[in-house]
């Protein structure tokens, strides 16, 4: 401080700070910054928790109940299937009956493992009795399954829709406040139209329907384990053994097409900020005849897009060729 005079600190905004490649070089033993596809900013991955770090109280209890319920809709399906095999137990047993009045018998004594015999419960009914005593479950088990997936899809929906509405205005606010250097490293006002819509867009599907359907498989993976594993442990022990290969064949396949399908979209962004910018100075452009120009620079931007998908094809033909093959193997060990 002088006489007369004070200087202040200037402070940096708060928004986000963006690392240029040339100040990563000294960190390259870092491992927790990673560069974005174009090798320009800078990008951390988020938990699964601080995804909804601006849900608020009524954002929690519309998640608590979309939980609640699609782990309910999800449970239906291994009560469903025990109602079924009630089903299918009477007609077993009534095969059994048809068998024995083939056959005459005229004592259960006779019945014997030298000629074909099995054990046939006294409380046999028939399977037209047997399926109408069930009916009423198969509709209040549908009723309920219908409603709980209502429940708990649009609670995740609405609390996936109010809190992209939050960090939309937060974004576009943080947009607005950065340094002209912010843009020139991010490429175009086409990523920021992006990050605005597409990136939005996929965030609120992976907050809402998605998270709740992946609540509801896991219910049910979980109830038709715990089923199986009741009524028939041997069978279910042997499929679990080589249910790892399914998992392999099924997240490799996630894996390449999530890749190539990063690829995609890094190429087509950065064609749709050509796009935008030469519309925006389309008298500029023609001013100085660069038409022709400006539509090599847009054909380059997408040259590698087309052989992006190709790989992207045989590679997913690849997988579920391995996919179909450890189901197969899967079937094989249980049916051996």
């Amino acid at each position: 401080m002088n006489a007369g005079k004070i200087y202040v600190k200037p402070q940096e905004p708060a928004v986000t700070k963006i690392v240029q490649l040339n100040d990563l070089k000294t960190s390259a033993d870092n491992n927790n910054p990673k560069l974005h596809d174009d090798n320009s900013t800078l990008i951390k991955k988020l938990r699964t928790v601080e995804i909804y770090k601006y849900a608020d109280g009524l954002d929690i209890f519309l998640l608590i109940i979309g939980t609640i319920g699609s782990f309910a809709s999800g449970a239906c399906l291994p009560l469903l299937l025990f109602v079924y095999q009630q089903v299918i137990d009477a007609l077993v047993n009534y095969g059994k009956l048809n068998y024995i009045e083939q056959m005459n018998v005229q004592n259960r004594s006779q019945l014997s493992c030298e000629n074909g015999g099995f054990d046939v419960p006294n409380n046999t009914t028939s399977p037209i009795r047997a399926i109408k005593n069930v009916v009423s479950w198969y509709v209040l088990l549908g009723f309920l399954s219908i409603l709980f997936y209502t429940i708990g899809f649009s609670a995740y929906m609405m609390s996936a829709e109010r809190q992209i509405r939050r960090i939309r205005f937060r974004l576009f606010r943080n947009i607005l406040y950065q340094e002209m250097s912010f843009f020139d490293i991010l490429g175009g006002k086409g990523k920021l139209s992006n990050m605005l819509t597409d990136d939005l867009l996929k965030i609120k599907d992976g907050i809402g329907d998605k998270m709740a359907d992946f609540l509801s498989l896991l219910a049910r993976m979980i109830g038709c384990l715990l089923f199986a594993l009741v009524k028939g442990w041997k069978l279910t022990l042997v499929i679990l053994a080589v249910a790892p290969l399914v998992i392999i064949a099924f997240n490799l396949t996630i894996k390449f097409t999530i890749k190539y399908t990063k690829e995609q979209i890094h190429g087509y962004a950065k064609a749709n900020s050509i796009v935008q910018e030469v519309l925006i100075a389309i008298r500029t452009v023609t001013a100085f005849n660069g038409q022709k120009k400006e539509y090599e620079r847009y054909a380059n931007s997408l040259s590698k897009v087309p052989l992006i998908g190709i790989k992207k094809g045989i590679i997913q033909g690849l997988c579920q060729i391995f996919s179909n093959l450890a189901i197969g193997i899967v079937f094989t060990a249980a049916l051996w």
